[in-house]
């Protein structure tokens, strides 16, 4: 039987995800979201007449029926983009994902020879216990490699040490970077580089948060309750019965889906779970970031989907230009960057006064070249917590302990990067609505089919 009514928590990416896909089913539900605006870290924000995202999005084709949703949602306004991205290293533009190729091109013999070496005597060494992110990755690329471009920018960007992370944490930086890549590239050259490092994707034309807001629409804006914080969550040990909000109301539930991080679902639980789950939700981290955009009277600094700097002498992890996605995204002659922080709640960084997080970024950029700070004509910066799930060696078995904790409540379903505690995409956001609504739709077993 279809749920009565479903109470949603959280109206970022998953929880809008799951509301556009119960609209489109007719399903009745609320979407609960403590920020005065939906969206989570994936909105479009304006200032002037310069637009700017919450981070360097881009839409991946990873999910064939998902990008068709988005497709339709958007028509003619989801442009299909084909920009490469780079990575920043030692004053050169390198390819990202890295490719042979490109460290034959702009580095030097002495490094090539050491990255050769350590690579073929990596590889001829029995596979190491992949414990941590760092014992995987030398073990495949060699330190030579591993360290500036994985190791050192992993560490800036998750705040620990990579012995420490989950290997998880690795995307597809260097994915083309094998031993036959490597062969094929040096006798074919460019042309033998995969396809996945060509920089296809698409991107709405005045900013990626235009997916959010057309989520919106589909969901009805009557249905998404804005600046409401739910302080508790209450149940009997099998259900989850209300909801209670910061403005002291006490609303039933039929059927919950959650998507605020699983560290604050724990928090509000009442009763309380028993206190080894509470000590596992408390020792659970995300990782905040800080935005600096800066509005220059440029046309353009960069010709780059997105600029990584995995160098320690550079206090960001990576840039973008708006421009790049979109011409919409600034005045005619005009440009923007968006610079990303890094950080914790009790760094410094976080609590730096705006001015000097400005002065800070662009006198780093005016460094290599980038930015004239006579140029700067305005500046914001912007503080995004739960920006990313700290995937900390052993942190699975964590995950799971919580979990399945929760899966005694029959009437909750979890989803959602911050609900599940994963680094997934927008895309991956769509499926989890998509699989939830209609795993809700499902009948139920009936007693035949149990026993």
């Amino acid at each position: 039987m279809p749920p009565d009514h479903i109470t949603i928590l959280g109206g970022g990416p998953a929880g809008l995800a799951a509301g556009y896909f119960a609209a489109k089913r007719a399903l009745p539900f609320t979407i609960f979201e403590a920020m005065g605006r939906y969206g989570g870290n994936a909105v479009t924000l304006q200032h002037g007449d310069f637009r700017f995202d919450t981070g360097a999005h881009r839409f991946h084709d990873k999910d064939p029926e998902m990008t068709m949703e988005v497709q339709a949602l958007l028509g003619p306004e989801l442009l299909k983009i084909n920009l490469p991205s780079n990575i920043f290293y030692q004053g050169k533009l390198l390819d990202f994902p890295l490719s042979a190729v490109s460290l034959m091109r702009s580095l030097s013999l002495p490094f090539l020879v050491r990255a050769g070496w350590d690579l073929l005597r990596e590889r001829l060494r029995p596979e190491p216990d992949r414990a941590n992110f760092e014992s995987a990755t030398v073990h495949k690329y060699g330190r030579t490699i591993s360290q500036p471009f994985l190791l050192d920018y992993s560490e800036k960007l998750w705040g620990l040490p990579s012995q420490q992370l989950s290997v998880q944490i690795s995307g597809s930086r260097l994915k083309g970077l094998t031993p036959s890549m490597l062969l094929r590239e040096i006798v074919l050259g460019a042309s033998a580089k995969p396809a996945h490092m060509e920089g296809d994707f698409y991107y709405p034309r005045m900013g990626y948060g235009a997916i959010m807001d057309r989520l919106a629409d589909v969901c009805g804006r009557e249905n998404i309750r804005l600046g409401s914080p739910v302080s508790g969550i209450h149940h009997n040990d099998t259900r989850i019965s209300a909801i209670s909000t910061a403005s002291g109301e006490r609303l039933p539930v039929t059927t919950m889906i959650n998507t605020i991080p699983i560290t604050s679902f724990f928090r509000a639980l009442d009763p309380q779970a028993p206190q080894q789950y509470v000590d596992i939700a408390r020792s659970l981290r995300f990782r905040n970031l800080v935005l600096v955009v800066l509005f220059l009277d440029a046309a353009q600094v960069t010709t780059s989907a997105t600029a990584y700097f995995p160098e320690t002498r550079f206090p960001f992890t990576r840039l973008y230009e708006p421009i790049n996605r979109s011409r919409m995204m600034a005045p005619e002659g005009k440009t923007s960057l968006c610079v990303e922080i890094p950080c914790y709640a009790a760094d410094d960084v976080w609590k730096s006064e705006d001015a000097a997080l400005v002065d800070m970024t662009s006198s780093h950029l005016e460094s290599i070249g980038w930015v004239d700070r006579s140029k700067l004509i305005g500046s914001q910066v912007l503080r995004l917590s739960h920006a990313y799930p700290v995937l900390e060696a052993g942190f699975e078995a964590k995950i799971q302990m919580l979990l399945d904790y929760l899966a005694r409540f029959s009437n909750l379903k979890v989803i959602g990067r911050n609900g599940r505690f994963v680094y997934k995409h927008v895309h991956d956001m769509l499926r989890f609505g998509h699989d939830v609504i209609e795993e809700l739709e499902q009948p139920a077993p009936t007693t035949a089919a149990l026993s």
